[in-house]
């Protein structure tokens, strides 16, 4: 299988260094729908895209990317040629959810693990050691502080699961004020936008952009949920 899967990863660079950019994309889904998605494939098949003139799949492919490496470098910079290649909005992300997005969910949750062994050995160490017990128990405190913004930070994280973005992959869409094709439309979507689902209707779903709310069709976009992916341990090619 790993044999298999570096094959098919080969043929896709091949692809994409010889300009079949479309073909290339089509061997990093195969690669993906066969359970082997990773930071890297994100990236290359949202390269792939991005050169075959089709920025919507490309941004949702980067957005995935960044879900598992939020400081990576390559990532923010193409996922901002994609945005750029269509005028798309881009995520509208609190100061809060900026900050505690700079680590991963799995950064967070590694954060979380440590912090509470932390806790627990300190306050074992309060017990056992009564001289040095304020020692310890302050020692507890700040780890108890790190396992808190941990929580928060795997809370934000977990928020894009329960109230997904959404990518508006075809031509440009209105945001209705109804779910019903006949309503007025309230603002106006390019292609690789990206936006919050907030609920669903029938065929439509609910967005969000700052302060601005309309249902589309949810046909015209994809949400950014990851696959099965593992971390990407060095840099895109």
């Amino acid at each position: 299988a790993t044999a298999a899967l570096q094959r098919r990863a080969r043929e896709a660079a091949r692809a994409y260094g010889e300009g079949r950019p479309g073909e290339a994309a089509r061997l990093y889904e195969e690669l993906i729908g066969g359970g082997h998605a990773s930071v890297e494939i994100f990236y290359n098949l949202g390269n792939a895209y991005l050169r075959d003139g089709r920025p919507g799949p490309a941004v949702l492919n980067y957005r995935k990317a960044w879900r598992l490496a939020p400081r990576d470098p390559d990532v923010d910079a193409n996922l901002r040629a994609a945005l750029q290649a269509s005028g798309a909005a881009e995520a509208d992300l609190s100061s809060a959810e900026i900050a505690l997005t700079r680590l991963s969910e799995r950064e967070w949750a590694a954060a979380a693990a440590l912090a509470w062994w932390a806790v627990c050995l300190s306050l074992s160490l309060a017990l056992l050691a009564p001289r040095r017990r304020w020692v310890c128990v302050r020692a507890a405190a700040a780890a108890a502080a790190v396992l808190a913004l941990a929580a928060c930070g795997l809370w934000t994280w977990r928020g894009f699961e329960r109230d997904p973005e959404v990518v508006i992959l075809g031509e440009r869409q209105n945001a209705l004020s109804a779910p019903l094709a006949s309503s007025s439309p309230r603002f106006s979507l390019p292609e690789g936008s990206i936006v919050r689902s907030r609920g669903r209707q029938g065929e439509w779903v609910r967005v969000t952009h700052g302060q601005l709310a309309g249902w589309i069709r949810r046909a015209a976009c994809a949400p950014v949920l990851l696959e099965a992916a593992t971390p990407r341990p060095a840099s895109s090619s």
